[in-house]
């Protein structure tokens, strides 16, 4: 089952939007996607409550936000996407991107976030290069 993690370090950097784009092209085709917003605002969760009701349903998963470690996406899913918050770092930053199949950072271009960027993506070949039997990371989305 693909498991595609949206994570930055910077808050406001598209993660929810890019999400949500991704979960709906993924319903869009027919799977039976799971969209989990591991981010205290839920900005993901309150898209997913105004979907209309005519379109592929998308789940979610019934967790507190600080506890997505311990979610399991719903019987059927065939599909993950899980936003991140920003200041992912540490321990969870490990946990959540070593479930992912895919790791795409949403990126700006002002230099100030482009350091920040940086920094997570370094910090993510790092990870990448610790464990070996993930397989399919890459790719970022600028905005």
């Amino acid at each position: 089952m693909p498991v595609i993690v949206i994570a930055n370090p910077k808050g406001g950097a598209g993660k929810s939007t890019l999400s949500t784009n991704v979960a709906g092209f993924f319903a869009s085709q027919g799977h039976a996607v799971m969209l989990g917003d591991a981010d205290v605002q839920q900005s993901s969760r309150l898209w997913l409550s105004l979907r209309p009701d005519n379109v592929t349903r998308i789940t979610t998963w019934e967790l507190q936000a600080d506890l997505v470690l311990t979610a399991k996406p719903p019987k059927g899913t065939t599909h993950v996407v899980i936003d991140t918050p920003g200041g992912l770092d540490g321990w969870r930053f490990k946990e959540v991107l070593g479930r992912a199949e895919k790791n795409h950072g949403a990126h700006h271009a002002q230099h100030f976030r482009h350091v920040c960027s940086t920094k997570f993506s370094n910090q993510t070949a790092r990870n990448h290069t610790q464990q070996p039997h993930q397989s399919g990371r890459g790719g970022y989305a600028g905005r």
